[in-house]
């Protein structure tokens, strides 16, 4: 069925990362803010919220973690690169 959308062919994980990036990438306080929270520990592991271990806060995610790489492709866009 035409123009149902039946006919569209899956995205592909560069389509939808480049969505996600281009959505972020939409509100540049957050990624202003993603970008100074989400630092390496002298160990190499993240120091941003969310990147500790629950009810500890100490650090358990090696950096760069997801949300810093998110937010550096999304700075990336910002700044035409």
């Amino acid at each position: 069925m035409q123009g149902t959308g039946d006919d569209r062919r899956p995205r592909s994980p560069d389509e939808l990362w480049a969505g996600v990036v281009a959505e972020v990438a939409a509100m540049p306080d957050v990624v202003a803010n993603i970008l100074r929270e989400h630092r390496p520990d002298e160990r190499g592991l993240c120091l941003g919220s969310g990147c500790g271990s629950p009810g500890r806060g100490e650090p358990i995610i090696k950096w760069p973690c997801a949300l810093y790489t998110l937010a550096a492709a999304a700075d990336a866009t910002l700044r035409g690169r």
